[in-house]
């Protein structure tokens, strides 16, 4: 009978050995498909704001040539209504599809500053008076070209 309870006890460990290393194996497992979907989602977020930076720079290029125009209308024309049906759906597009890619920034400090320039553009277009035309649209040069710097800089460190 000795040799039949051992064979049992036997039996009973092997099986718990077994059971406890399919359970050990499963949550090893388990935490590599965690990572590699942690792992997976960085990158796909790391790509979303590289293509949002990179399409934020074209269009505030846009947007800063038709601010730039708007301030050239503005000593023609005089008038803000003038000014604004000479630019017409195009610059309002432009001026959604950034506002639109700046609030997709990570960057909070990145995300404010080009609020910031948004802010410039609008009021660049909103004068009717050239001379403050002029300087606005120096003042939003200068802030786009930071802004761009900043982008830049944001690209080649983090995306």
């Amino acid at each position: 009978m000795t040799d039949a309870i051992w064979g049992f006890v036997g039996a009973l460990l092997g099986g718990s050995v077994s059971i406890i290393t399919t359970l050990i194996t499963n949550r090893n497992a388990a935490g590599i498909q965690s990572k590699a979907s942690q792992a997976a989602r960085a990158e796909q977020q790391r790509i979303f704001q590289h293509d949002t930076l990179a399409a934020l720079q074209e269009s505030l290029d846009d947007l800063l040539q038709e601010a730039i125009e708007a301030g050239t209308n503005t000593k023609e024309h005089k008038t803000l209504d003038k000014v604004l049906g000479l630019l017409g759906a195009g610059y309002t597009q432009t001026q959604r599809t950034v506002q639109r890619l700046v609030m997709r920034v990570a960057d909070d400090a990145l995300r404010k500053e080009l609020g910031s320039t948004l802010e410039t553009a609008m009021m660049a277009i909103g004068t009717d008076e050239a001379d403050e035309a002029d300087r606005l649209c120096n003042e939003l040069l200068g802030s786009v070209y930071q802004a761009q710097v900043k982008i830049g800089t944001a690209l080649r460190a983090r995306y």
